[in-house]
């Protein structure tokens, strides 16, 4: 097999090709001052191969197999990722539409996020909102479009390189599909076994989050907010009912949980933004030692109602709301319905100005 090619700016450097994952032998050549190149390499079976200027290089991704005998790349060797081309090898030609194509989304979604970043506090709300959801859009339409991809290709180990830039999670179906193809293609890949193992992972993941959803299904968006009934540290019983009238945020915590702790800078500023519009927290701790539990809420200045029972992860609210991991949230409303659950950081500010006003 011979690699050719012509690569601009590249005269005198040195150009490799070698098996993806860096097993068997290293093939190179010189490139010459007409930036010509010439890889002379034995046929190899179908497999990832990576194409790379000099040591530091970033790899141009190539499929190849043992019935090809003449591939050529061509570019700028000062940026080969963003301009080559390749030709007689149609598996390496759809790497490179897919690179590009996913270059492209982040591109567009690296506008995006630079958007987002430099938006006012002042913002109009809904300009913010129409923001976010145009993000998540993209992002819908990349899941998409690289779902198809991957479809498209079936008979390509490319396949398997596209479908594994999405999440499982989101592509389940996909996966399988790809899976059954390149247990025919390339059985044996190193790769084909790591996004196997990313499906098991991904399954699992998907198991636990119905079982979650089963047990918070009574946390569904305007269902009522079970009861909370607990005393606060001075021995007081305080009840989610008594704040009845307000937006209510309750919120899990404990004086041993370090997200917790460096959440609460966050949510002591909305708390001082929107205390006086008809908004209240009640921090239920998971603690056990009331001395550090009221400490914590001295040192991190949290001036709001706070209860608990001492019990940990055995306290009545927490099960009631099926707490298995903390800092978590719930929004309820004046009318004690649930809004939303798991709030937090940027989510809980957005959510609040949406409700409530910047």
């Amino acid at each position: 097999m011979h690699i050719t090619g012509q690569l601009d700016n590249g005269e005198g450097q040195h150009v490799y090709f070698q098996a993806y994952n860096g097993e068997g032998p290293k093939d190179s050549a010189l490139i010459g001052a007409d930036g010509s190149f010439d890889i002379t390499t034995v046929n190899r079976s179908l497999d990832f191969y990576r194409f790379y200027i000099d040591p530091t290089g970033q790899p141009v991704v190539l499929i190849l197999d043992s019935t090809q005998q003449a591939v050529r790349i061509t570019g700028d060797a000062q940026d080969l990722l963003a301009t080559y081309e390749v030709s007689g090898s149609p598996d390496s030609e759809y790497m490179r539409d897919f690179f590009f194509s996913a270059q492209s989304f982040r591109q567009r979604m690296d506008s995006s996020d630079r958007i987002m970043m430099g938006i006012s506090p002042d913002m109009d709300p809904m300009i913010k909102l129409g923001l976010n959801q145009g993000k998540q859009r993209l992002k819908e339409e990349y899941v998409e479009v690289m779902k198809q991809k991957a479809l498209d290709h079936l008979d390509s180990p490319a396949s398997l390189s596209i479908i594994s830039s999405v999440d499982p999670r989101e592509a389940m179906p996909e996966y399988e599909k790809v899976a059954t193809a390149m247990e025919s293609l390339i059985p044996e890949s190193p790769f084909l076994k790591s996004m196997k193992k990313n499906m098991e992972q991904a399954r699992l993941a998907i198991k636990q989050q119905e079982e979650q959803a089963k047990r918070l299904a009574h946390l569904n968006p305007g269902r009522p907010a079970p009861e909370i009934a607990l005393n606060d540290p001075e021995g007081k019983e305080v009840k989610l009912s008594d704040l009845r009238g307000k937006y209510v945020l309750i919120d899990f915590w404990a004086s041993w949980c370090g997200p917790c702790r460096r959440e609460n800078p966050n949510v002591v500023k909305l708390y001082d933004r929107y205390r006086n519009k008809n908004f209240e927290i009640l921090s239920v701790s998971l603690d056990s030692k009331k001395d550090r539990w009221v400490q914590a809420i001295e040192k991190d200045g949290l001036d709001w109602y706070h209860v608990s029972d001492l019990a940990k992860w055995n306290s009545v609210a927490a099960r009631d709301y099926g707490v298995s991991s903390i800092p978590f949230t719930v929004l309820v409303d004046p009318d004690g319905n649930i809004i939303q659950t798991k709030l937090r950081g940027k989510s809980l500010e957005q959510k609040l100005e949406e409700i409530l006003g910047a």
